[in-house]
């Protein structure tokens, strides 16, 4: 399997496991004005991952983890955090070995997706309007990264790690 494949599926199951179900809505979507951005680096893989929303998608992703309307940023930030754990979940299967950074999570009028000239992207739009959700992963990778499927589950989802 291609770096670039086991990304896209790697994002595509964890937004799919991780971020609310939502139906789609006749309204025009809104501006995406809120993004949470973790950064995670391994020997020959590094990169961000990011989950952008506006304030309907901010709102279900509180609703989702029962938090207080106060912590709707954080619970965001949290939710980024999932989405890369299971990213990073699936990529050790593949002898992917990464850290992860805190999230940050950022505000502005509207948050535009750009790269650098030298990353790849993956894109997962989420859900349809209003309560649009944009999940993406920048990334670059060496050229000689070696994928050597690993059949043992390192992690399973929901387990506790201690360091």
């Amino acid at each position: 399997m291609k770096i670039h494949q086991l990304v896209e599926q790697g994002l595509a199951e964890a937004c799919t496991s991780i971020l609310p179900v939502l139906p789609p809505a006749e309204a025009p979507g809104e501006s995406l004005g809120t993004a949470a951005v973790v950064g995670f680096t391994g020997d020959q893989l590094r990169g961000t991952l990011a989950l952008a929303a506006g304030a309907a998608g901010l709102r279900s992703i509180q609703e989702l983890l029962g938090a207080d309307p106060a912590m709707a940023e954080d619970s965001f930030g949290e939710t980024a955090n999932l989405v890369a754990g299971h990213l990073k979940r699936a990529l050790a299967r593949y002898g992917q070995v990464l850290t992860i950074t805190p999230p940050i999570v950022v505000r502005g009028v509207t948050i535009e997706l750009c790269r650098s000239y030298d990353a790849a992207r993956v894109l997962h739009d989420v859900h349809a309007a209003p309560e649009h959700i944009v999940a993406w992963v920048d990334y670059t990778a060496d050229d000689d990264i070696e994928l050597v499927e690993n059949d043992d589950e390192i992690v399973q989802g929901g387990e506790t790690l201690f360091f």
